[in-house]
């Protein structure tokens, strides 16, 4: 009886040892401290950068709000201001990439809430390339039909635009999100994503910055 108990286990084991589940896909994000965890001596997050364009927005590392981790990040404007947080990263030409970011905003701010991106051939940002919608060899794609309820995305002077786009009273964390695609004729290009607020009165908290290569089959 042992015996055949000790068959049974072992046939067991070796039948689950040939059975391989399938892992989840491995995201692997182009940006530095996409969650703002990483913080140097003045509390800053380290790889961001921040621009005032306008009055006297503020930034800060948030520690008791996030969407995932510890920390957010937390612009805070007034009706006569206006700024930005922004990272630049190269990307690779003839792929397909995947911008991402989860926020929440104070009760009313949402048409306020803007991400930019910009693009130059190189890092001396010598000639800047543009955006649009159809196949181009010297323009970037935009997906504009991957815009959903909770925003607008759109060019405008050639530049591409995630704009809020919720209820009012809607509070909750929320995804943006958009595809694009970097034509095959540019070798790399250098990318910068910005996370604007602007005119508002109140804060927005921005977490889990990603971009990311998308498979196409």
């Amino acid at each position: 009886m042992k015996a055949r108990i000790f068959l049974l286990v072992a046939l067991v084991a070796m039948f689950a040892g040939c059975i391989h589940l399938p892992e989840d896909p491995v995201v692997t994000n182009l940006l530095v401290n996409p969650s703002f965890e990483e913080l140097n001596e003045a509390g800053w997050a380290v790889g961001w950068k921040t621009d005032t364009n306008k009055g006297t927005p503020e930034f800060s590392i948030d520690q008791d709000v996030a969407y995932s981790g510890r920390n957010s990040l937390r612009v805070t404007t007034d009706p006569e201001s206006r700024g930005n947080v922004w990272q630049e990263v190269y990307l690779e030409g003839g792929k397909i990439y995947r911008f991402s970011v989860w926020l929440r905003n104070d009760p009313g701010v949402v048409q306020q809430v803007i991400v930019r991106f910009r693009c130059w051939e190189d890092q001396t940002r010598s000639r800047q390339i543009y955006w649009g919608v159809e196949p181009s060899s010297e323009r970037l794609r935009a997906f504009l039909q991957q815009a959903g309820t909770s925003q607008d995305t759109y060019i405008s002077n050639d530049l591409l635009y995630i704009r809020g786009k919720w209820e009012a009273d809607n509070t909750e964390w929320k995804e943006l999100m958009v595809e694009f695609e970097v034509p095959a004729s540019f070798e790399s290009v250098f990318l910068r994503s910005e996370l604007f607020v602007e005119y508002a009165q109140g804060s927005v908290w921005f977490d889990e910055v990603c971009i990311e290569t998308v498979d196409v089959p």
